[in-house]
C-alpha cells in the first residue's frame, strides 16, 4: 500500500475513534418517548416552579419570588418546553442518574402548572456531550437527551428571570428632559418637531455651540436603560441616594413625567482593589492566618511585606487605613454579603460584579436598580458635554480644492471636471498610483473631524497655543474661492491645540490627527485588490461570494 492511502486511512480510523468515544451510547430497548408536545400549552400555563422559586402568571404579565419578570423570556422557555418530544435514550438504569446529574439533590426541576390541567414535572440534568440536556421524569429511571437551548433557557437564578427594562417609554415619547447633575448646573432640554434645542431660561457659556445630535442621544439612551442587577435591600446612604445626587427629568407626550435618581458613581480603585485581592487572594490570606477570610490585620502585614508586589502593597494600605473602603468589600459592595469584619472569596466575586454599576431609582418604584456606569454616564451629561465640537463646516460636493502640510509634508489635490488630481508633489514615491476615488472619503472624513474637548481657560491666543506657527494644516477651498482650514498647535495633555474653521475657540484634538496628515500622499494612493486565495471563498455559492468580494474590495478602499 502506498504512503498517501496508508495515512488517509489512519486519519479515518481516528476520525471513528473519536466518533466513537464521544457519541452517546443510546438505549434501543423498546420505544421510550418524552414528550411534552401535548402536555404543555404555553397560553394555558399559570405558574413554573424551577428549583427554589416560582414563576407565576399575572394578568398578561409574570413574576418571579414577587418581583416583575422578563415575561418575554418567560414565554420562551414555555415555548421551547412545549416542544420536547425526544425517543434518545441513553440509560434505563437508576444507578445512573448521578452520571447526569438526574438524582433528587442535583436536578434541575421544573414543574410546569396549568388551567384544567395536571401539574407536569421534569428534572433536567447536565448538558448532554453532543449538545441538548439530560432529563427524566420524577417516576421514570428513563434518561433522555432533549436537543436544543434548554439548557440556557432554564438554567437561571430568580434574578436572571427578573424584568431588567424598568423604563418603558420610548425616546420618541420624550417631549422635553431637565438634567441636574450634582457637579455641574442644572439645564433643560425641549423638543421643536424632531429637532432638540435648549430649554427656556438656559444661559449658554459664551461662544457655546449646542450640539444637536449630543442632546438627542440623551432620550435615547434613557430609554435603553437596563438593569443588569438588583438591589433589594434599602439603604440610601449607602447607594448614594441619601444626598445630593444626579437626577433626569423626562416630560413625555401626554403630560407624563419619569424622574429617574443616580446614585454612587463607580470607584476606579474599588473596582482595582476587588480583582487585585480576588487574584491574590491565598498570598493576603496567609499573611496573619489563613483562614479564607482577609481581616484589616491581614492587609496592614502584607502593606508592609517589602516582598510583596508594589501594587498589592498599595491597595492593602489603602484598604486598611480606610475603614469605608473595607466596608463596602466587606459585603460586595451592592452584593449583601453577609458582613463579618472581613473580606472573603464570596464578598470579592460579589465586589467585582457590582461594583461598576450605579444605584438607580425611579419615582414611583421602590426597586433599586443596578445600571452600568456608561449607561448613567450617556444620560447625565453636563451642558458642556453638549457643545458642538466639530471643527469644519463644508459642503464636500463644493470643495474645489484640499491642501494638507506639515513639516516637510505638503499634499495638494484639486478638483479636475469631475474627477480629482494630485498637483502637489511633484515628485511622487516609486509605484505610487494615485486613487482619484480617495480623495471623496478623505474630505468626508475631515468634514467629521471634532476635537477632543474645549482648551483650558488659561489658554487664550495662538501664541500660548502654539498656532502662530502650527504644526499642521488641513485647508479646502470652495467654489467661490471661499477658504475653510483647521490648524494644529502644539502638544498638551491629551493632544495637540487646534483651531477650527467655525469659531474662533481653541479646542484639543487628538494626536492622530497630525499623524493622519504626515501620511501625504499615502492617504490618496490606490490600493491593490483584496487577495482571496485560500480564503475559502471558492467554497461559497457564486451569488454570495460576489456580494462578499465586492463588499471587501469596496472596504479596501
Amino acid at each position: 500500500m502506498k504512503r498517501m492511502p496508508l495515512i488517509a486511512a489512519g486519519v479515518f480510523v481516528a476520525l471513528l475513534a473519536v466518533y466513537f468515544a464521544t457519541r452517546e451510547t443510546r438505549v434501543s430497548e423498546g420505544t421510550r418517548t418524552l414528550d411534552l408536545t401535548r402536555r404543555i400549552d404555553p397560553a394555558k400555563v399559570t405558574a413554573v416552579e424551577l428549583g427554589g422559586f416560582t414563576l407565576k402568571k399575572n394578568g398578561s404579565d409574570w413574576t418571579v419570588a414577587g418581583k416583575p419578570a422578563d415575561t418575554q423570556q418567560v414565554r420562551n422557555a414555555l415555548e421551547a418546553l412545549a416542544k420536547v418530544k425526544t425517543t434518545e435514550v441513553v440509560t434505563l438504569r437508576a444507578e445512573k442518574h448521578a452520571e447526569y446529574e438526574l438524582t433528587a439533590d442535583k436536578a434541575l426541576k421544573v414543574k410546569v402548572e396549568s388551567e384544567g390541567g395536571a401539574p407536569v414535572e421534569v428534572w433536567f440534568g447536565k448538558n448532554a456531550r453532543n449538545g441538548g440536556l439530560y432529563a427524566r421524569l420524577p417516576d421514570s429511571d428513563a434518561v433522555f437527551v432533549v436537543p436544543g437551548t434548554l439548557s440556557w433557557q432554564l438554567h437561571r437564578n430568580a434574578d436572571e428571570w427578573r424584568n431588567k427594562r424598568f423604563v418603558s417609554f420610548k425616546a420618541d415619547d420624550v417631549t422635553a428632559l431637565t438634567v441636574k447633575p450634582v457637579a455641574d448646573a442644572a439645564y433643560s432640554l425641549k423638543k421643536d418637531g424632531t429637532e432638540w434645542k435648549l430649554g427656556d431660561g438656559v444661559t449658554p457659556p459664551a461662544g457655546f455651540r449646542f450640539d444637536a445630535r449630543a442632546a438627542s442621544s440623551i432620550p435615547s439612551q434613557l430609554s435603553y436603560l437596563t438593569a443588569q442587577a438588583f438591589a433589594d435591600h434599602v439603604d440610601d446612604e449607602w447607594f448614594g441616594l441619601a444626598g445630593a445626587h444626579d437626577v433626569v427629568e423626562a416630560e413625555l407626550s401626554g403630560g407624563k413625567k419619569v424622574t429617574l435618581h443616580f446614585g454612587r458613581r463607580p470607584d476606579n480603585d474599588e473596582q482595582t482593589a476587588a480583582r487585585e485581592l480576588r487574584t491574590q487572594f491565598d498570598t493576603v490570606d496567609a499573611a496573619e492566618k489563613k483562614d479564607d477570610r482577609v481581616t484589616v490585620e491581614d492587609l496592614k502585614k502584607v502593606a508592609a511585606d517589602t516582598a510583596k508586589p508594589e501594587s498589592l502593597r498599595k491597595i492593602a494600605e489603602r484598604l486598611a487605613n480606610d475603614p469605608k473602603a473595607f466596608a463596602r468589600l466587606d459585603v460586595g459592595v451592592y452584593a449583601a454579603t453577609p458582613k463579618d469584619d472581613a473580606v472573603t472569596r464570596g464578598d470579592l466575586d460579589g465586589a467585582n460584579r457590582t461594583a461598576s454599576l450605579v444605584p438607580v431609582r425611579m419615582d414611583g418604584d421602590a426597586q433599586v436598580y443596578l445600571v452600568p456606569g456608561y449607561s448613567v454616564a450617556a444620560v447625565t451629561k453636563k451642558l458642556s458635554d453638549l457643545r458642538d465640537l466639530s471643527l469644519f463646516n463644508f459642503d464636500a460636493d463644493k470643495v474645489t480644492k484640499l491642501e494638507l502640510h506639515s513639516g516637510a509634508t505638503h499634499v495638494v489635490v484639486e478638483k479636475d471636471g469631475t474627477s480629482w488630481k494630485l498637483t502637489e508633489p511633484k515628485k511622487l514615491p516609486d509605484g505610487f498610483e494615485f486613487d482619484p476615488s480617495t480623495v471623496s472619503m478623505q474630505l468626508a472624513s475631515f468634514r467629521a473631524l471634532r476635537a477632543l474637548k474645549l482648551a483650558e481657560a488659561s489658554v487664550t491666543n495662538d501664541a500660548q497655543a502654539g498656532l502662530t506657527r502650527p504644526v499642521a494644516t488641513i485647508e479646502v477651498t470652495l467654489e467661490g474661492g471661499v477658504k475653510q482650514a483647521v490648524k494644529l498647535g502644539k502638544t498638551t495633555e491629551g493632544g495637540l491645540y487646534a483651531r477650527g474653521a467655525v469659531d474662533e475657540a481653541i479646542y484639543v484634538v487628538s494626536t492622530s490627527e497630525k499623524s493622519r496628515i504626515e501620511r501625504g500622499v499615502e492617504l490618496f494612493k490606490k490600493r491593490p485588490p483584496p487577495s482571496f486565495a485560500g480564503s475559502g471563498f471558492d467554497q461559497l455559492p457564486p451569488d454570495l461570494r460576489a456580494k462578499l468580494e465586492a463588499s471587501l474590495k469596496q472596504q479596501a478602499h
